[in-house]
This record gives C-alpha cells, sequence and structure tokens, in this order.
C-alpha cells in the first residue's frame, strides 16, 4: 500500500484508534479518510490483514471501524461462497474498548490491547469508588 499520498499521514496515529465509546474520536477519523484518495487500498489492506488468521480488528481504517470492517468481510464472504474463509482457532470477533474485551484477551492467554487495558482500568476503578 502507497501511504505516501494517505490522508492520515500528516496525523498521530493514536486519533485512529479511539475507543469504541469515543464517537466523536470515531468520526473524526472517519472524516480524515473520507478525504483518502488511498481509501480503497487502505480497507483491502485492513481485511487482509484480519482475514489471515490474526481475528483482531483495532482502529479506523479504508474510514470503517472494526465492527464494519467485520460485516463487510461476512457480507462477502456470505456473496461469495467460493472464496476460501480462513479458519481461525482465535473465536468470535473481540469487542475492544470493552471489559469483556479485555477478558477475551485473558482466556486466550494473550496480552491485552491498548483499548480492552484502558476500559479495565477504567471499569475497576468505577467498581472500586
Amino acid at each position: 500500500m502507497n501511504l505516501e499520498n494517505a490522508a492520515c499521514a500528516g496525523f498521530d496515529v493514536e486519533c485512529f484508534f479511539p475507543l469504541d465509546t469515543d464517537r466523536a474520536g470515531v468520526n473524526a477519523a472517519k472524516r480524515i479518510c473520507a478525504t483518502c484518495p488511498v481509501i480503497d487500498q487502505c480497507l483491502e489492506y485492513a481485511l487482509s490483514v484480519e482475514s489471515s488468521g490474526h481475528n483482531q480488528r483495532h482502529g479506523i481504517y479504508g474510514g470503517m471501524s472494526p465492527r464494519q470492517r467485520a460485516d463487510l468481510a461476512r457480507a462477502r464472504a456470505k456473496d461469495n461462497p467460493e472464496t476460501e474463509t480462513p479458519v481461525t482457532t482465535m473465536g468470535p470477533i473481540l469487542n475492544h474498548g470493552t471489559r469483556a474485551g479485555y477478558r477475551a484477551h485473558r482466556r486466550r492467554k494473550e496480552t491485552a490491547c491498548r483499548q480492552c487495558l484502558d476500559a479495565e482500568r477504567i471499569g475497576s476503578k468505577a467498581v472500586a469508588s
């Protein structure tokens, strides 16, 4: 993917990884993507990485949230049953940025992503108060 023309090139990468609950952050990232000349290549890159067995979706790529990309991948697989769907042992897609996502990482014995760690810290503080 040629990132030299990407609209996101001049921005802090963190703005493309907002918490799922940060609607303003998600919308701001999507607005940047909407102006991007390589939005289609970015989306295809994200879908190819996510379908390669990692089964972890993070951030805004190609103007889509992780859930939107998962829905698109499922729709494409349904529309084209001849396409081989990668088999993964990782289980369902994580709901990143939530305490449930954090627990899913733990069940899988993997290091939790930043969004899930933040959600767990915030949730633990709220319960303790």
